[in-house]
Parts: structure tokens; C-alpha cells; sequence
């Protein structure tokens, strides 16, 4: 009897480890619930705030009317800042001191970005953060950057999805009608409200162009038309 006593213990015990511990673990043996799985891997966050793949030479211009010219810079989305990398060295520029700033990802591809201050709400409360100018013209465009956390997807029960929370970065379109900020609207009705006087003249451009106001490259098509029409 004894024997068989404990090739049932062995059993519990090898079949336990096999299938984890809380296999094994009911209600009574573990009152409460007060013992809990665990997974005792180390978590990293991955994921990046900054705003550009890699450092860039650029030109910064401060709001003082002095400037730094060529010199590698990146900004961080989470801080708001600009890092300036020297030669030993890495100097931070908040951005409530900028006035804009240039960089050069080719020779013949820029792209300017400045405080989103600058901008106006329809509740004429200043946007905030940085903004990318696409279009500087009266009738522009611009993209605003924040910085954000994309939660894990993880599932235990299924051991599926990404068990790492993400650093990402968003972005979002502002149409600009000289110093206010409107943020692209969803549907076309709306964004051609937005361009009193000239509903019918965008209405039928859009219509014999067939521009898809969604598409970034047939939106600046839009906006270069309509600065068109302030000479008129």
C-alpha cells in the first residue's frame, strides 16, 4: 500500500511541473486565491520619442534673432526639446526659445518645423508642441508630432501579442487659414465650409480634378488653388 502511495505523490508531483504550478493549486490549497502566476521575463519599453529616424544636420533659429547653422540636431517629442550634438558633447534647447528650425535629410529634401504656438484654435487658444510646415502659404497645411505609448497586446491565456508597451510617435494634419489652426476634418462637406468665400469654386475643382482631399499629394494640389484665388 505504501508503495502505491507514493507513485501517486510522484504522479502529482511530475504531472504538476509539467502543466505549471497552478495546476495544481485549488481552492483549498490555496485559499484566496493569494498565489498567482507570474512571469518573471523583464519587460523593456521599445520604441523611440524622437521625432527623426537619425541625427540630422540642421539650422535653428532662435526667437533672440541668433541662430545655429550645421550642426547635427534631433528633437524629443517627450521633453520638448532640441538636442544639439557637438563634438563631445550633446546641448538641449527647450522649444519655447525657438523660432524654427531646418533639416536637411538630402540635398534637395528639407523640412521645417516651428513651435506650433504660433498657431491659433478657433477658441484662439495657442496650439502646442511642435508642428512640421508643409504649405507656409495663407492657406497651409502642417503636421503636428506628440509623443505617445502604445500599450502591450499581450494575452496570457493565449500567449499571444506583444508583451512590450511601445514608445511611438503621432502625428496629425492642421490646415492653416493664416495664423489659426483647424484640424483636418473628417468629411469633405466640412473642409470645403471651412474656405468661405470660395465653396463653389473649390466644390467644382475638386470634382473636374478628381482630388481625394485624404491624399496628402491632391490636398496641397487643393491649397495651392485656393491661394490662387486670393489675387481675384
Amino acid at each position: 500500500m505504501k508503495w502505491k502511495l507514493i507513485v501517486i505523490v510522484a504522479f502529482i508531483y511530475q504531472n504538476g511541473f509539467s502543466q505549471g504550478i497552478s495546476s495544481i493549486l485549488d481552492k483549498s490549497t490555496n485559499p484566496g486565491e493569494v498565489l498567482v502566476e507570474f512571469d518573471n521575463r523583464s519587460v523593456e519599453l521599445k520604441g523611440s520619442y524622437y521625432l527623426l529616424n537619425d541625427w540630422q544636420i540642421g539650422n535653428v533659429v532662435f526667437k533672440s534673432g541668433a541662430s545655429v547653422v550645421n550642426q547635427w540636431v534631433n528633437y524629443d517629442l517627450e521633453c520638448d526639446i532640441l538636442e544639439v550634438k557637438l563634438v563631445d558633447l550633446v546641448k538641449v534647447v527647450p522649444l519655447m526659445v525657438i523660432d524654427n528650425f531646418i533639416v536637411s535629410e538630402s540635398e534637395i529634401k528639407k523640412r521645417s518645423f516651428k513651435p506650433c504656438s504660433n498657431y491659433l484654435l478657433n477658441n484662439a487658444v495657442p496650439l502646442v508642441g511642435l508642428c512640421e510646415v508643409i504649405d507656409s502659404n495663407y492657406f497651409g497645411l502642417m503636421i503636428k508630432y506628440t509623443a505617445a505609448i502604445k500599450k502591450a497586446t499581450y494575452v496570457p491565456a493565449l500567449d499571444m501579442g506583444k508583451k512590450e508597451d511601445e514608445k511611438i510617435v503621432r502625428q496629425k494634419y492642421f490646415l492653416t487659414i493664416g495664423n489659426n489652426a483647424v484640424a483636418l476634418p473628417r468629411k469633405k462637406q466640412l473642409l470645403i465650409d471651412l474656405f468661405a468665400p470660395y465653396q463653389d469654386n473649390l466644390t467644382l475643382y475638386m470634382k473636374e480634378n478628381k482630388l481625394n482631399y485624404k491624399n496628402r499629394h491632391d490636398l496641397l494640389i487643393l491649397l495651392g488653388y485656393l491661394n490662387t484665388l486670393l489675387d481675384h
